[in-house]
């Protein structure tokens, strides 16, 4: 079968950044958190599991949190019809001041 992940480009889909959690910006916190997302045949979020922390459980759990919430994908396909599909995604959390 041909497969095709689900995308984050495209129409219908909606990709968000979390809100800094406070207490990690006052504490400089920063990092990467890789997730593994079920995208549903909707292009909805399934499930969300952390598959590599960022190192800081607050940024993990806020990245977790806004893709469960927010986030929209063009969902994965398999010859041709939209198919739900575990991919990985990630979220970087930088201070830019």
């Amino acid at each position: 079968p041909v497969r095709i992940p689900p995308s984050t480009q495209g129409k219908g889909a909606k990709i968000t950044q979390p809100e800094y959690p406070p207490a990690s910006r006052r504490a400089g916190e920063e990092g990467t958190v890789q997730l593994d997302v079920l995208v549903l045949e909707s292009g909805k979020v399934g499930e969300v599991k952390v598959r590599k922390s960022s190192g800081f459980e607050k940024l993990d759990e806020a990245a977790v949190k806004e893709v469960q919430r927010n986030w929209k994908f063009v969902p994965g396909k398999e010859d041709g019809k939209p198919v739900a599909m575990w991919h990985t995604f990630a979220v970087t959390f930088r201070l830019t001041d």
